[in-house]
């Protein structure tokens, strides 16, 4: 193939000699060619941006899903440990009774028992420990008491419950006067005396509310060293905190035996598990009295629990769940969904097919707020007998 060239003469500094060298051509895009490079760009630069979206919020989605395992980790191996030390006592204190030739001090005739629980209720720091007026139905909360600022906020709308656990520390030795560091509260302290009475016991209630940044949490109120009532939140995140119990010797009557004093024989194997209220001897199960609240008969039922089965909503931060698409809080189940209705979740205790039970959100739906949620469900299966 040939190829012209255009060739010009340049001179040396010899004036007599010429060279010869070929003539530069200047050439550059077309209109059209830059408008198509700068429309694949401009593609190529959308495409890299919607790759780099998905990747970050799948990023935050497993990472928020981490942490929510973090949490119910945390959440349940915290309750597991305080639910084996419920009951426990000093062995100065745990073969001697009330009333025997063995007798040691302890004040009431009647204690209160070591585990014991409300349902859909918040704590009132002022009045803990008291059993039947520490406690207040979220239903009847105002909105102060509630911390929240609607009543359908996730954080208050949630039917929450508490659960109360006593147990005494261990004492360094025998008539040591300081305990041995093995028996902490739920904010994770060990109390540094040893028990001086049968009473002397360490108290930890775990109730549901708002933190001070807005979020709720499964909350710790203790006693300090200096015998002031404390409340911290513990695992953040915690919308829904359902508790059931495992009660021996219910009887195999069905649910006839529901508020009333429970006389089946015990064997150390739950055989039926119900709500708090459910525990009550009451002839009004919707509103018990005080005085039935803390009755021989209630508190002989409370003494009957072998188990307690925790079931828990975590949620993550705002925007860390992939799908935002749904209008609406898909509904959760924390104690399982009901076998028999796999429509509704399992409910608490005996209560009727209508009943919103454990689910979570209750009642009306929420606006989806791109929350990623987990539910945490676990039975925590008691190693001391529950008496006193």
């Amino acid at each position: 193939m040939i190829t012209q060239r255009k060739w010009s003469l340049k001179a040396s500094h010899d004036k007599h000699s010429f060279h010869l060298r070929p003539k530069a051509q200047h050439s550059g895009f077309t209109l059209v060619e830059l408008l198509v490079a700068l429309a694949l760009s401009a593609i190529i630069a959308v495409a890299a941006i919607a790759a780099l979206t998905v990747a970050r919020q799948g990023f935050n989605a497993v990472d928020a899903s981490s942490q929510l395992r973090d949490n119910g980790r945390f959440a349940s191996e915290l309750i597991q440990r305080l639910g084996v030390q419920s009951g426990y006592q000093d062995l100065v204190y745990a073969g001697a009774n009330r009333g025997s030739e063995f007798a040691v001090a302890g004040g009431a005739t009647n204690p209160i028992p070591n585990i014991t629980g409300v349902d859909n209720a918040l704590v009132k720091l002022s009045k803990v420990p008291d059993l039947s007026t520490a406690y207040i139905k979220r239903t009847s909360a105002t909105v102060t008491e509630r911390g929240c600022t609607s009543a359908t906020d996730t954080a208050c709308a949630n039917g929450s419950d508490v659960l109360i656990l006593r147990y005494q520390s261990s004492a360094m030795s025998d008539g040591a006067t300081a305990s041995d560091g093995s028996m902490i509260n739920c904010a994770g302290f060990a109390s540094p005396l040893a028990p001086i009475s049968k009473d002397d016991q360490i108290v930890s209630i775990l109730h549901v509310a708002q933190s001070s940044n807005g979020e709720p949490s499964l909350m710790c109120t203790y006693q300090d060293s200096g015998g002031s009532w404390r409340t911290q939140p513990i695992v953040q995140g915690v919308e829904s905190f359902q508790v059931l119990y495992g009660i021996d010797g219910f009887s195999n009557s069905g649910t006839s035996k529901i508020n009333q004093a429970f006389d089946g024989t015990q064997d150390t194997v739950p055989d039926k598990y119900v709500a708090a209220r459910e525990i009550v001897k009451t002839s009004t199960p919707s509103a018990p009295s005080a005085a039935e609240l803390t009755s021989p008969d209630t508190y002989n039922n409370w003494r009957r629990v072998r188990s307690i089965r925790i079931g828990m909503v975590l949620r993550g931060p705002p925007n860390s769940a992939v799908d935002k698409s749904a209008t609406v809080i898909q509904k959760l189940c924390p104690l399982g969904v009901n076998p028999d209705i796999p429509t509704d979740c399992i409910d608490q205790g005996d209560l009727s097919a209508t009943s919103m039970g454990s689910e979570f959100p209750r009642g009306t739906a929420v606006a989806n707020d791109g929350r990623l949620r987990q539910t945490l469900t676990f039975t925590v299966f008691l190693r001391n007998v529950q008496t006193q």
